[in-house]
């Protein structure tokens, strides 16, 4: 299967008057990148929101949560050599689409992401194995009524079914 590696470019080819859910993938954070993290974007009215569950916490009011919104440009991978606290600069994992929904179909998922990705019931949980970045990729997109297939290194992936 061929994929579409996703740079900045491309996303500003996206036409800006459609809606889009993109589905992406990247290689882990490991030096060497042989899992895939899954990660959402979403595209509505030229804006692009990236929806990621991350291996490193944020402390928030509610206590630890690895969910994350435009933490990345929906264009970047993820840092697989970190030099400042996992957002500095370092070697990176480049990023490529799984699959792409757009207009009215996508800006009806768009809507129920905005609802329901809160909701999360692992967002407070990270391993490697399960749950993690694709476990919630998956439970979004079920969730949301999309159906595909995540990459078969997508480890996590199986852990949520609905």
């Amino acid at each position: 299967m061929k994929y579409t590696r996703l740079t900045k470019e491309y996303f500003d080819s996206l036409d800006p008057e459609s809606s889009h859910v993109l589905v992406c993938a990247t290689g882990a954070a490991l030096p060497v990148s042989f899992i895939a993290h899954t990660y959402i974007v979403t595209v509505q009215g030229g804006v692009a929101r990236r929806y990621d569950v991350i291996h490193h916490a944020s402390q928030r009011a509610t206590g630890k949560d690895y969910l994350y919104i435009n933490y990345y440009k929906p264009w970047q991978g993820i840092l697989r050599v970190y030099k400042k606290n996992g957002k500095g600069e370092g070697a990176r994992s480049h990023p490529y689409l799984a699959k792409k929904y757009s207009g009215e179909d996508a800006a009806q998922a768009i809507s129920k992401i905005k609802e329901v990705y809160q909701n999360y019931p692992y967002k407070h949980t990270y391993r490697f194995w399960w749950p993690n970045c694709n476990t919630f990729t998956a439970w979004l997109l079920a969730e949301v009524g999309l159906d595909i297939k995540l990459p078969r290194t997508a480890i996590g992936k199986n852990f949520f079914k609905k």
